[in-house]
């Protein structure tokens, strides 16, 4: 972790100029979103059985797809819609 943070470092102090203000921002933003996501995901699975929460899990990466693809209106691929129908056949299996 240290070698990497320190090699990362090195390379944003020789390239100055790929560190913006608005990447700061939206590395910011990302950052507290992930965190409230982990937490969550912690929590749940706190309260809940591992085979219902992993499931629900999978699915958010589907579902932030459809939103994406809804909102800057990218076309659904044939591949999107097997994985979509298999993260509701594992929601489903998961509550039978």
């Amino acid at each position: 972790m240290v070698s990497a943070l320190t090699l990362l470092s090195i390379f944003f102090l020789q390239n100055r100029n790929l560190l913006g203000k608005k990447v700061v921002k939206l590395g910011i933003i990302a950052g507290v979103i992930n965190f409230f996501a982990f937490s969550s995901l912690l929590l749940a699975l706190r309260n809940l059985p591992g085979s219902l929460v992993y499931p629900l899990t999978g699915t958010n990466v589907v579902l932030i797809s459809l939103l994406s693809a809804l909102l800057f209106n990218e076309p659904l691929t044939k591949r999107w819609f097997i994985a979509f129908s298999l993260s509701l056949l594992s929601m489903f299996l998961s509550f039978v």
